[in-house]
C-alpha cells in the first residue's frame, strides 16, 4: 500500500471509529468550542495576574479591618466588621410573559451595631424598571438597578442604589438543542456602567470599582475586585473582596464617627453581599 493510500485509510478509520452517535454530536461540540474560544484566548494571552489597584489617598484618618462572618438567624447569612454586622436573607422569584422570563432577587437585611443593637433594616432588589432615586438617567435596555430601601427612613436622607449592566441573552440552536450565551462582561463599556450611590444621614456617598478580573471559561462567582467609597469627592473607605466569599475581605474605614464610619460600613457590606452580575456563574442562577 502506497503512502497516500495508507494516510487515507488511517483517516477513514479515525472518523469511522467515532461511531454514528458521536458523529451526530460533532456540530454541538464544535459550537461549544466556538462559544468558549474568546474566553480561552483571553486566558491564554494573560501572562500574569493584573497588579493590585493603587491604594487611594484618603481625606480622613482611616484604619483597615478584616471582614468576618456574623452570627445570623434562621435562613440568614451575615458579615461583620468593626463591631457592626449586616445580616441578610436572599429570595429569588421569576415570572414568564409569553417567551420572556423575568427574575427578581431581593436581599432583606438587618444592620446591627454594638451588642446587636438595631441600626437599619430594609431590602435591596434588582430592578429592571422603575426610576432612580437619585435622578440619574439610565436606559433599562442596557442598565438595571440594585436598589436598597431602608425601613422607616425617608428616601431623601437614607437610600442606596447601584447601576448594573442589563446583560442580554442570545441563543443558538443545533439539532434540536439550544445553547444560551450572554454578553462579554470583559467589555470596558459594560464595566463602566457599575457605580454605587448612597445617601446616609443626609450625606452623599459614591462607590466605584477598584478593578475587574478577566472572565474565562472557569471563572468563579466574583469578577469585581472591590470598591473605593467616596464622600464629597474624597476617598473615605475601601473594600477588598476575598474571592467569591460574602463573609471575608478587608475594609478600610474612617476612624471617627463624624467622618461617616457607620455609613462606610453599611455601604461596603451591602456591596459585599450584592450579586456580582459580571460573573456568568451568578447570572445562571437568576
Amino acid at each position: 500500500m502506497q503512502r497516500s493510500e495508507a494516510n487515507a485509510y488511517r483517516r477513514d478509520r479515525t472518523w469511522g471509529s467515532l461511531g454514528p452517535d458521536m458523529l451526530k454530536k460533532l456540530p454541538l461540540i464544535l459550537a461549544l468550542v466556538l462559544l468558549q474560544a474568546p474566553g480561552l484566548a483571553q486566558a491564554a494571552g494573560r501572562k500574569a495576574a493584573a497588579p493590585p489597584p493603587p491604594v487611594p489617598v484618603y481625606g480622613v484618618a482611616v484604619e483597615t479591618l478584616e471582614i468576618t462572618g456574623a452570627k445570623a438567624g434562621f435562613m440568614e447569612m451575615g458579615a461583620a466588621a468593626g463591631g457592626t454586622s449586616l445580616l441578610y436573607r436572599t429570595t429569588i422569584s421569576s415570572s414568564s410573559v409569553l417567551t420572556k422570563t423575568r427574575s427578581k432577587l431581593t436581599n432583606s437585611f438587618r444592620f446591627l451595631g454594638a451588642g446587636e443593637a438595631p441600626l437599619q433594616a430594609g431590602k435591596c432588589t434588582i430592578k429592571t424598571d422603575g426610576r432612580s432615586m437619585f435622578g440619574v438617567e439610565w436606559n433599562q435596555l442596557t442598565t438595571q438597578l440594585y436598589a436598597c430601601e431602608i425601613k422607616d427612613r425617608p428616601a431623601d436622607t437614607y437610600a442606596m442604589e447601584v447601576a448594573l449592566p442589563a446583560f442580554k441573552q442570545t441563543g443558538l440552536s443545533l439539532g434540536g438543542m439550544s445553547i444560551s450565551t450572554s454578553g462579554d462582561s470583559n467589555d470596558p463599556a459594560i464595566q463602566a456602567i457599575l457605580r454605587g450611590r448612597m445617601t446616609y444621614g443626609g450625606a452623599k456617598y459614591e462607590a466605584v470599582p477598584t478593578g475587574f478580573d478577566q472572565i474565562t471559561p472557569i471563572s468563579g462567582r466574583r469578577v469585581v475586585q472591590g470598591y473605593v467609597i467616596i464622600r464629597n469627592g474624597t476617598a473615605v473607605g475601601r473594600i477588598v473582596f476575598q474571592g467569591a466569599s460574602t463573609t471575608k475581605g478587608s475594609l478600610t474605614l474612617p476612624v471617627s464617627a463624624t467622618d461617616g464610619r457607620e455609613a462606610v460600613i453599611f455601604m461596603a457590606l451591602n456591596l459585599l453581599v450584592m450579586p456580582d452580575l459580571y460573573s456568568p456563574a451568578v447570572r445562571e442562577t437568576m
